[in-house]
């Protein structure tokens, strides 16, 4: 018996390496035919892939495995009946490490200096650091947590956010207590950064509109890894 498994492109065939026997591996793009009616395991393309769903049509697909963390969208563009998988677990780390790079670049200004350099001025201002800031960690999933493992070793001051309260157990951070989302609008003027690491949904659609942005203290930053909307 072959399993034949499709990917999008060239590149993720080569890092995949060798196949054991009895996997047949092809590049398809969802733009062109479809290398075989009968398709084991489907890699959608990377951005965009939940609009390119319908080439899956009239497909015999045993797994639709996605390369993104999120699934908005794809129940209602995913052929009836065909599994779908999502790519929890991939990006926690690349993620987290975006989140504490922004902070690090924001409460640095390296935009500003960015700027100076480009115009050839020598433009120095006193910047502040990530240490002994209070964040605000909203959303406590895998991202979260990483989050929260990166930025340990900056000597902030953690809180955390999450859909319910809890304490949690954080290899390299120790004893978190996660407050309920109920709790967010007391905890928001205290921060001094907030992240938002949030799931995209109804549940999380537009969370930070104008009345809790402006709950959050003046001159506080905001960086969003999260999800869309």
């Amino acid at each position: 018996m072959t399993l034949v498994v499709t990917v999008p492109t060239a590149r993720l065939a080569t890092n995949i390496g060798s196949l054991p026997d009895g996997v047949e591996l092809h590049v398809w793009d969802f733009t062109t035919p479809p290398p075989a009616s009968r398709l084991d395991i489907v890699v959608p393309p990377y951005m965009g892939a939940t609009g390119s769903l319908s080439a899956l049509q009239g497909l015999d697909v045993g797994l639709v495995q996605s390369q993104s963390i999120g699934y908005d969208g794809v129940a209602e563009r995913l052929p009836d009946g065909m599994p779908f998988a999502n790519a929890a677990s991939v990006h926690e780390t690349s993620t987290a490490e975006l989140a504490v790079t922004l902070m690090l670049v924001a409460q640095r200004q390296f935009p500003r200096f960015v700027r100076a350099q480009d115009r050839g001025e020598w433009s120095p201002v006193f910047a502040e650091s990530l240490a002994d800031r209070r964040v605000l960690l909203v959303g406590f999933g895998g991202v979260g947590t990483g989050i929260a493992r990166r930025l340990a070793p900056f000597e902030v001051e953690m809180t955390a956010v999450a859909r319910s309260a809890r304490v949690e157990q954080v290899d390299g951070v120790g004893e978190i207590v996660v407050h309920g989302i109920e709790e967010l609008s007391a905890l928001l003027p205290e921060a001094e950064i907030v992240v938002l690491s949030l799931p995209g949904g109804d549940a999380t659609n537009h969370l930070f509109d104008s009345g809790v942005l402006g709950r959050m203290a003046d001159g506080a930053l905001l960086v969003n890894v999260g999800r869309g909307r």
